[in-house]
């Protein structure tokens, strides 16, 4: 959920000076996962598709045919995990 897009460098060691657009984006970031968290538990979806956030940072639209593909294997998997249950 959310874009992972003031994330930088640091999930691999490696700090950034934080400027203003980072630490906005970061804060939107921020917002966006704890809506998500608490729309899913008061409107628990019948399957959930999850991606990890950190695919793709905010503008990396030059991503769109791995993400979509990243997206079709996360279907496959919550769909599987529903057939396992009926």
């Amino acid at each position: 959920m959310g874009s992972g897009g003031a994330r930088g460098l640091a999930h691999i060691g490696v700090a950034e000076k934080p400027n203003y657009f980072k630490i906005i984006n970061h804060s939107f970031d921020l917002m966006q996962d704890k809506l998500a968290s608490v729309s899913l538990d008061k409107y628990p979806p019948d399957i959930l598709v999850e991606i990890s956030r950190y695919s793709a940072d905010t503008f990396d639209f030059y991503k769109a045919e791995e993400l979509i593909e990243t997206g079709k294997i996360a279907a496959r998997k919550a769909l599987d995990k529903v057939k396992n249950k009926i």
